[in-house]
């Protein structure tokens, strides 16, 4: 089977557009077999933005979530209606997160793109997730390892797995590539940074910027599953 000279998945003969990332393939396709290796940062923040603009479903739970913070934001016309909407907030933000992350994995794989099944799947996992979200918290104080816990997020949906193993795993990722994943997380804050000037939009734009980057780390990781 050919693959895509952009992502390295397999393709269907004669395909005109990469169905994962997107990557234009007339005249570009080649055999090759499917090993890690090779893909630096850029590529995977490139084929991060190629998939989403590929398949914008991805965005629909930080749309949705953006949606919840307008409402929340403007609902403090008393203080106790306020309170129960901002924790309601938080919860389904929380959930929406996850449901985007397991869109993003679909994408990556070819799946369809359900968010109702997406959020199906997040419920299913809720108590995992809860508490991934609490460890994911405390080793983000740190500063030094948010990377460790983005990629504990990832790797849960990614894998299936339980939190313990994905912080294993995540620090496997980090040890066998750790300048790609430094360049990522640099380039992430760089967005984020430029967002902060946007004079309206600043959190939907940043969840919008959070998937990109999350698809990105989703590539490197596969990319490291596959050359293991």
């Amino acid at each position: 089977m050919p693959h895509c000279p952009s992502c390295g998945k397999e393709i269907e003969e004669g395909a005109t557009f990469c169905q994962y990332c997107g990557q234009n393939l007339s005249g570009e396709v080649r055999r090759r077999p499917r090993t890690g290796g090779g893909r630096g940062a850029s590529g995977h923040i490139s084929l991060g933005f190629n998939l989403a603009l590929a398949k914008p479903m991805v965005f629909a739970p930080a749309l949705l979530g953006g949606v919840i913070s307008f409402i929340v934001e403007r609902s403090w016309q008393t203080f106790v209606l306020g309170v129960f909407l901002s924790i309601l907030g938080v919860i389904i933000t929380f959930l929406l997160n996850f449901a985007s992350l397991d869109l993003s994995r679909d994408a990556l794989v070819g799946d369809p793109l359900d968010l109702g099944k997406s959020m199906d799947y997040v419920m299913s996992r809720i108590v995992t997730f809860m508490v991934a979200a609490v460890v994911g918290g405390l080793l983000s104080i740190t500063v030094i390892l948010i990377p460790v816990a983005i990629l504990m997020f990832v790797i849960i949906v990614m894998d299936e797995t339980n939190i313990g193993d994905a912080i294993s795993q995540a620090f496997g990722v980090i040890s066998y590539d750790l300048g790609n994943i430094l360049v990522i997380f640099v380039f992430s804050i760089i967005g984020h940074i430029i967002i902060a000037f946007v004079p309206i939009g600043k959190s939907l734009l940043s969840s919008l910027w959070d998937v990109i980057v999350g698809l990105a780390i989703m590539d490197l990781y596969d990319q490291y599953r596959r050359g293991m």
